[in-house]
């Protein structure tokens, strides 16, 4: 395992987290609290990029791929309003992030930050990971609700009258 796996496997640890260090994908693998007991996979994908003015700068950029699979079964008779409330979601947040894999049948919530020469901060980490846990634990139950049949328009008319 790389040093900033590493370092971020301690801060994840620190904070209560369980981890694991999965070698063959290279990811580090982080429990995140809740009813669903989500993983986040954390991938570091480094870079050597030259800048275009000058052959002799380059610099390594890493970029940081967070990603968790929501284990949400659904049907191609609920693929548009899934996609629709996706989308109703990702343009409300700061960080949008769910995505409607419809050729693997898949929903996950995937991010990916650009870190330049280093790692991202300890309280940037560690608000990242409690964003991503908010939005799952918030947005997951009304995805299911869609992916079992209930139209977006149901959905909404609902969550409204509740708030009434």
């Amino acid at each position: 395992m790389n040093e900033v796996f590493s370092g971020y496997q301690k801060i994840a640890e620190s904070y209560g987290f369980l981890t694991e260090y999965n070698k063959a994908d290279e990811e580090l693998l982080i429990k995140l609290p809740g009813e669903k007991s989500q993983i986040l996979h954390l991938r570091i994908d480094e870079e050597v990029f030259g800048f275009p003015l000058s052959d002799e700068k380059t610099s390594l950029e890493s970029f940081i791929h967070i990603y968790t699979l929501i284990d949400i079964p659904f049907n191609s008779n609920s693929l548009p309003d899934l996609a629709r409330l996706m989308n109703f979601i990702n343009k409300s947040l700061e960080a949008p992030g769910f995505v409607l894999d419809e050729i693997n049948t898949q929903i996950l919530y995937k991010t990916v930050f650009f870190k330049p020469n280093e790692k991202i901060n300890e309280n940037t980490f560690m608000c990242l990971l409690g964003l991503i846990s908010l939005y799952i634990d918030t947005f997951t139950p009304l995805i299911e609700r869609i992916a079992t049949g209930e139209s977006l328009e149901e959905l909404l008319e609902s969550e409204l009258k509740s708030l009434v």
